[in-house]
């Protein structure tokens, strides 16, 4: 194909978006990965989370657990404090009216008998000794509720648990820092996402860059084609029309790069190209035949050669022959 400066441009182009899009994407493979990696140590993160959490409830529920036996316990030792307490009260009202009525009994039985009335004193003093007694029924009364209240506590303080939390915060302080790196390890990948989905859609940008260039050189290329084969149609027209012999034979078309404008066009060879054994020859330049040798023809018995005033092998000068216009 003949050179054409535009269509060097067009596929420097589509070469240059074709190597943008290729960087683009392996940024974005890269991140891709990295997001997936990230995804992988968040998700580990989050098991961990989770195996912490279960730990630390489970701990939670044990303290709890700890703590309602110890209440239920220490719970029972108020209310027999409660319940004695209530009935102390009045046993210990009641033991003190009937201490003091003992003692008036006593002094009223002392004074009757100093003043010789023996038969009251008698009576003080029987009744004194009534009210002694259920003085010392009352006391007794107390002190059992009193004891009671002591056993009650005693039990509490030896059958409560003693409620140890050092394993509940130790599990607490393992979900903490589970819980943070596991947050730390999301704000890892959602920043690794983010940058993810920006090079997926920097590289589509890229990728639709790419093809436009590519449609473009392929327009351009299709447009030099389809120019070439309108030449070639007109070469073998004008060949037919020179030669009488063409017969619509395959000719090879070569456009000269050494800027003489010229287009070289063999016909008629044992190739299927054209060109090959006993080919024939033509040269245009600006739209004329200026050099044709038919097929099967020695290079000095052209029928037309602009050159024609060079001297051939055998010393003779040919003459120029008539240029064919196309």
């Amino acid at each position: 194909m003949v050179w054409n400066p535009e269509l060097d441009r067009l596929k420097a182009e589509q070469q240059t978006a074709f190597e943008r899009k290729q960087e683009a994407y392996q940024r974005y493979a890269e991140a891709k990965q990295r997001t997936q990696q990230a995804h992988d140590i968040m998700q580990e993160a989050w098991q961990e989370r989770q195996i912490a959490r279960i730990e630390m409830n489970r701990e939670y529920e044990a303290r709890q657990a700890a703590f309602d036996r110890n209440d239920a316990i220490w719970n029972e030792y108020k209310r027999i404090r409660d319940n004695n307490n209530y009935q102390l009260e009045y046993l210990r009202h009641d033991a003190d009216a009937e201490h003091q009525a003992m003692i008036d009994c006593f002094e009223a039985a002392s004074a009757a008998y100093e003043s010789g009335d023996r038969a009251a004193a008698s009576l003080y003093s029987s009744e004194g000794h009534d009210h002694k007694d259920r003085r010392d029924s009352l006391n007794a009364e107390v002190s059992a509720l009193v004891q009671e209240i002591k056993d009650a506590k005693a039990h509490a303080e030896s059958a409560a648990p003693k409620v140890d939390q050092s394993a509940f915060y130790a599990a607490k302080e393992r979900f903490t820092q589970a819980k943070t790196r596991h947050q730390a390890a999301e704000t890892d990948f959602k920043r690794e996402k983010a940058e993810r989905d920006r090079l997926r859609a920097e590289f589509n940008h890229l990728q639709q860059e790419f093809l436009q260039a590519k449609e473009a050189f392929q327009r351009k290329r299709d447009e030099i084609k389809a120019e070439k084969q309108a030449r070639r149609d007109k070469v073998e027209s004008a060949l037919m029309s020179v030669t009488g012999r063409f017969d619509g034979k395959a000719a090879k078309i070569i456009d000269r790069d050494d800027g003489s404008g010229k287009t070289d066009v063999y016909f008629g060879g044992s190739n299927p190209e054209g060109d090959g054994l006993g080919h024939g020859h033509a040269i245009i330049k600006n739209g004329q035949v200026v050099y044709l040798r038919g097929q099967y023809q020695d290079h000095e018995d052209w029928l037309i050669n602009e050159d024609a005033d060079i001297p051939d092998k055998h010393g003779r000068i040919r003459f120029p022959g008539e240029h064919t216009k196309i």
